[in-house]
């Protein structure tokens, strides 16, 4: 019986993390339509195309780089 009580420890331990992980990972809801919408506009913002710096600011750069 004894060694029966000493795998209910780890047992339970296990079942307890497997549940705080299924709680930690579950999707959130946006709090309401402004944080869903100002979520939307920060990633769009993020991906958005950045244009390519000018080939004069470039060389500027790598002269004051090598002086």
């Amino acid at each position: 019986m004894s060694v029966v009580a000493w795998w209910i420890v780890p047992i339970v331990a296990t079942l307890a993390a497997i549940a705080w992980t299924r709680w930690a990972a579950r999707p959130r809801r946006p709090e309401g339509v402004i944080a869903s919408v100002e979520s939307y506009r920060r990633a769009r913002d993020a991906m958005a195309p950045k244009p390519a710096p000018r080939r004069e600011a470039v060389e500027d750069r790598r002269k004051r780089s090598a002086s």
